[in-house]
């Protein structure tokens, strides 16, 4: 029992040095509070006294323009969005682009063997025309008698 007595003794000893941290706490505060509300009062006090009028009034039209102009961004950027190809459009057209890439491959495959084919054909075509030009140069063959 008494050594019952001695652990609600010291737990009672740190709940009253808990109760003291505390009260250090909570005045600590309050002198933050009073120091914080102290130097906004100084801060309102020390404004150069100007008309408030006619700042306010021209602040409210520069507001008001910035206003007008944020949202005619924001009506462009809308429309934008609106206006832009979807996600199924642009796969659609890489399709067609690539199909386009392979059919233009294969056109300028076929360019270049009909390049080819038509150098074979002009070459030809130059023999023959000197061929014909070696018959022409000949004399006529004489006729057979009869």
């Amino acid at each position: 029992m008494v050594e019952e007595f001695r652990v609600v003794e010291a737990e009672l000893a740190l709940v009253r040095e808990d109760v003291r941290d505390l009260r250090r706490l909570l005045l600590v505060s309050a002198i933050l509070a009073v120091a914080a509300v102290i130097v906004a009062v100084i801060a309102l006090l020390d404004q150069p006294e100007t008309p408030t009028t006619q700042p306010q009034a021209g602040q409210g039209a520069q507001i008001a323009v910035v206003e007008r102009k944020l949202a005619d961004r924001l009506d462009e950027l809308e429309q934008q969005l609106k206006d832009a190809p979807s996600a199924d459009d642009v796969r659609k057209l890489d399709r067609r682009v690539k199909a386009s890439q392979k059919d233009l491959s294969a056109a300028a495959k076929l360019a270049d063997d009909n390049t080819e084919d038509l150098a074979q054909l002009s070459a030809r075509i130059d023999e023959l025309e000197g061929r014909v030009e070696d018959l022409e140069s000949q004399p006529p063959p004489e006729a057979p008698a009869r």
